[in-house]
């Protein structure tokens, strides 16, 4: 993956993590509100994406990229039981 995507990528996860955190300001107090989780899932999930895609490949943005799935998801368990699916095979 070329770097100027890369670039485009995080330009995406710092301009969905304002709009997150403009949210979460707005709807302080609000418990019927659902903006602020679903723009810090984008977020994640584009954060994920710019690990998933890391030239080289570390350990360490392997376990960022599964630290930002399990952030957007909020499933730690799928993201266990695809994770031993995948080293089992």
């Amino acid at each position: 993956m070329s770097d100027r995507v890369r670039d485009q990528l995080w330009e995406l996860v710092q301009e969905l993590d304002e709009s997150a955190w403009d949210l979460q300001d707005a709807e302080a107090g609000d418990e019927s509100a659902h903006g602020y989780a679903n723009a810090f899932a984008r977020a994640r999930s584009v954060n994920a994406l710019w690990y998933a895609i890391a030239v080289p490949i570390t350990t360490e943005t392997v376990l960022d990229c599964l630290y930002e799935v399990q952030a957007a998801t909020g499933d730690l368990d799928a993201l266990r039981t695809a994770v031993s699916r995948v080293l089992t095979r």
